[in-house]
């Protein structure tokens, strides 16, 4: 997984009720409903591994239990799930709670399987907690997620076998996550050290911040409080023996400058921890301890103290290391590779919007230059295009036909965090482009962005609907961006 993309897994989730109405006690009528889980031909982990099982649970806001279906890879892949929900009430709106897991297999408790059964309350699934992971590939996705469906809005059904019933939409999308976190470390020279004069003896996770069990839904905090910590150290497999092949003049936080030094590690969530990495914070937060050499020289250990663990978060650490040994590090927390998440998405097509950086200005013409600047839209001689993604749907920027004549860039607006390359989540980013000091005056490149369609392809979205940018034979897909001379 560690290059796996953000996939998103679209759904579209439908109310079918039956033609026998009930009276509950206090006299109001009830039908069976069944939703039917539309999950095409994405039901797959980041990594393109298939998902093996799917497990959904549906209760009342009463906390009765309500639904429940067991899907095979089969059903899922055959993109036509059904979950019955008994006695929904008939007009107005009902309040459900969701549990979906996916791939439960992937994680053992005292090295037995989870004990997922059909019967289990909402209180039983709350306390499910899994110990081990099978696989350091694999792990399940899971969603807690509470719905309130409309009674009232509803049409014929002539599904076969279910004429004659109502049927009932409900487009909101599911979210699966990762049960736990995930930890990069990162690892870069400084000047004055040589070739080969970087190397990480080991890396060990310190058991006083390793939890025993990790929920595989998401647990209140205080259930994280009373966890006993594991009973011993875990050593890090290191990558390349632990050498150390990239330099820095000085410490940067882009993972592209950097060696990542480990495979998949995954951290159980844990709500202690310390904002620097240098000092420690709570007692029982989690502690890396790197040992290494510089130079030949004699061996140094550092211990690294890590913020509290989320699920779903991707933990990078990066250290540069200078000459004599000394280690600057930091942070940076991001959604696991862009949240790396499903969204069980009921639309079909997503919703989005481009425009210029400057409003009115369509202009693409940009030239080359090295002053450096805080966030890549203030850079001189580049553009700026405002992309706003308005529905649950990744999208992916690329830049098509420059080799390595133009750089680009992707900013979130609301924080200026500048996002990794891949895959996008939902929301409204500055997307720059600007040529290196490899390209000529002429040299041209097309932006392009991509989304998954309901089919599992990737197709272009039309970012240019007016053709108000330039284009090559006035495509609404792609923007062409052109080097011209330097500007004065």
């Amino acid at each position: 997984m560690q290059n796996m993309k953000r996939i998103f897994l679209a759904a579209l989730l439908a109310g079918i009720f039956s033609g026998c109405a009930d009276e509950e006690p206090e006299g109001k009528e009830t039908r069976d409903v069944t939703v039917q889980m539309n999950v095409g031909t994405r039901a797959a982990h980041p990594d393109g591994t298939a998902f093996e099982s799917l497990r959904v649970y549906v209760f009342s806001a009463a906390g009765q239990r309500i639904g429940y279906k067991q899907f095979t890879g089969e059903e899922i892949a055959a993109g036509s799930c059904l979950v019955d929900i008994k006695q929904v009430v008939v007009g107005g709106e009902q309040t459900m709670t969701y549990y979906l897991v996916a791939d439960e297999g992937a994680v053992t408790m005292n090295n037995r399987p989870l004990n997922f059964r059909e019967t289990m309350t909402a209180g039983e699934l709350d306390d499910i907690a899994f110990g081990l992971v099978v696989n350091n590939n694999k792990l399940p996705m899971v969603c807690k997620d509470s719905r309130t469906l409309s009674m009232d809005d509803y049409e014929e059904n002539t599904v076969p076998g279910h004429e004659g019933h109502w049927l009932v939409r409900d487009n909101t999308p599911f979210l699966l996550k990762y049960p736990c976190g995930k930890l990069e470390l990162y690892f870069a020279k400084g000047p004055n050290v040589t070739a080969d004069g970087l190397v990480v003896r080991s890396a060990t996770l310190l058991r006083a911040g390793l939890l025993e069990k990790n929920y595989v839904f998401p647990p209140e905090p205080g259930k994280l409080q009373d966890i006993p910590s594991f009973g011993t150290d875990m050593p890090v497999e290191l990558l390349n023996e632990g050498k150390v092949t990239k330099s820095l003049a000085a410490r940067t936080t882009d993972a592209g400058d950097y060696d990542l030094m480990n495979d998949n590690v995954f951290l159980f969530e844990n709500n202690r921890g310390s904002q620097n990495p240098d000092v420690q914070g709570d007692a029982g937060g989690n502690v890396v301890r790197v040992v290494y050499s510089v130079n030949g020289g004699t061996e140094k250990t550092k211990d690294i103290y890590l913020p509290p663990v989320e699920r779903g978060r991707n933990y990078r650490v990066f250290c540069w290391v200078d000459y004599r040994g000394v280690i600057e590090i930091a942070y940076s927390v991001l959604p696991w590779n862009a949240e790396d998440v499903y969204e069980l998405d009921g639309g079909a097509h997503p919703t989005y919007s481009s425009a210029p950086y400057t409003e009115g200005d369509y202009s693409t013409d940009v030239w080359y230059s090295d002053v450096e600047v805080n966030y890549p839209y203030q850079r001189e001689g580049s553009v700026t295009f405002v992309f706003d993604m308005q529905s649950n749907h990744s999208w992916t920027p690329t830049l098509v036909g420059g080799g390595n004549k133009f750089e680009m860039a992707v900013m979130r607006r609301d924080d200026n965090e500048v996002m990794p390359s891949g895959a996008l989540p939902k929301g409204t980013y500055y997307i720059t482009v600007w040529p290196t000091d490899q390209s000529g005056e002429g040299d041209e490149v097309s932006l392009q962005v991509t989304s998954r369609s309901l089919t599992g392809e990737f197709e272009p979205l039309l970012i240019n609907p007016e053709r108000k940018w330039p284009a090559t034979d006035d495509s609404q897909s792609e923007i062409t961006i052109k080097r011209v001379s330097q500007q004065p």
